[in-house]
């Protein structure tokens, strides 16, 4: 039997996992200078792990890989984008103003994550084929048998 829960997992995953790995493509091509234009003192290094976890983390979102840590990745990824980047320009939680900034999208992508690590991957995730197995009362793990 499908499970609504197990189903919404699969989505916001797929959903979240989609959105960075569009994000993190033109990122992912210029590791190391990507962030100049928007957080200027970001060090390279810094810059090069915002573009990994963005492609790399979408991808493992999307198959269920390791989920629980790419979605802490990006949901701090999404702390220091909205406390570092957005805010100090000036950037409104809601701004429907042409051309003005706002944080509500990468405050809805810090809540998807947030909600993953909480949750953790579903059933249909690589991660889940254990969690969801132990979930429903049988153990991964051999018993032994009787003699």
């Amino acid at each position: 039997m499908i499970s609504r829960t197990e189903t919404a997992l699969l989505a916001l995953r797929v959903f979240l996992g989609v959105a960075f790995v569009v994000h993190g493509y033109p990122k992912i091509l210029h590791p190391g200078t990507w962030a100049a234009h928007v957080w200027p003192v970001a060090p390279p290094a810094l810059a090069a792990l915002g573009a990994f976890v963005e492609f790399g983390g979408g991808i493992a979102l999307i198959v269920g890989f390791f989920t629980s840590v790419f979605a802490f990745a990006i949901a701090c990824e999404m702390v220091v984008a909205i406390f570092f980047v957005l805010v100090p320009h000036g950037a409104a939680f809601v701004n429907d103003a042409p051309g003005a900034t706002s944080f509500e999208k990468p405050v809805a992508y810090l809540t998807i994550a947030l909600a993953l690590v909480l949750a953790g991957p579903g059933a249909y995730a690589l991660d889940g084929r254990d969690a969801g197995a132990t979930r429903a009362g049988r153990s991964s793990r051999r018993r032994p048998t009787k003699h």
